[in-house]
């Protein structure tokens, strides 16, 4: 395998291959990476679960001793 790079538009869910890759279009197989900016990226990241609870923690009960980081490395 090798990489190809380029920028193209996603319309209607179909990626356009830029006509100066003729060659692609024969082929059967392809791996496809998709990167996209991180301002759309961040719409997503906010409806996933990690984010959610980062930006909502629920705070335990003052009462519940914790154990210090040296506790936790001699067990």
């Amino acid at each position: 395998m090798y990489a190809i790079e380029f920028e193209t538009q996603i319309k209607n869910g179909t990626v356009q291959i830029p006509e100066n890759f003729k060659e692609l279009y024969a082929h059967k197989k392809a791996k496809v990476i998709l990167m996209i900016d991180d301002i759309q990226a961040d719409t997503k990241s906010e409806n996933d679960w990690i984010s959610t609870q980062t930006n909502n923690p629920i705070h335990i009960d003052s009462s519940v001793d914790f154990l210090s980081r040296e506790q936790a490395n001699e067990r």
